[in-house]
């Protein structure tokens, strides 16, 4: 994950840097808003999950409390896109573009290292789950 989270960060100035020649603060802005909303979410969410999955954990209390974390994410994103959109500082298009950086960085990565890995689940491995 953490590797991933790496490649997020570059593809994150990459696309930074592509939106510098435009001359455009609002579009650079925007696209520098959005990645690095989408690369917080990114880390909360590994964050989150490992919490989840962690047997020691309560699965009502892991459950509530990333229900509740959730919610307030939500809300202060939202609080955010508000604030800089009402001051006219948003580029939706852009936005959307940084926002996209973690899907975009997942699709390369996924295709540059994916195939070297071994999958999670196969035929076999169901096969042996699946048995009772």
């Amino acid at each position: 994950m953490k590797d991933l989270r790496r490649f997020t960060i570059l593809i994150y100035f990459l696309a930074i840097g592509l939106s510098v020649p435009l001359q455009n603060f609002n579009i650079t802005f925007s696209v520098a808003l959005g990645g690095a909303i989408s690369i917080a979410n990114l880390s909360i969410l590994g964050n989150m999950l490992s919490k989840l999955l962690n047997p020691v954990t309560s699965s009502r209390l892991a459950g509530a409390v990333s229900t509740a974390l959730f919610a307030v994410r939500f809300l202060v994103i939202a609080f955010i896109f508000f604030i800089f959109a009402d001051a006219g500082l948003i580029d939706f298009i852009a936005l959307l573009a940084g926002l996209s950086v973690t899907v975009l960085s997942i699709f390369i990565w996924s295709l540059a290292v994916a195939p070297g890995l071994e999958p999670a689940f196969d035929a076999n491995t169901l096969n042996e789950k699946s048995r009772v």
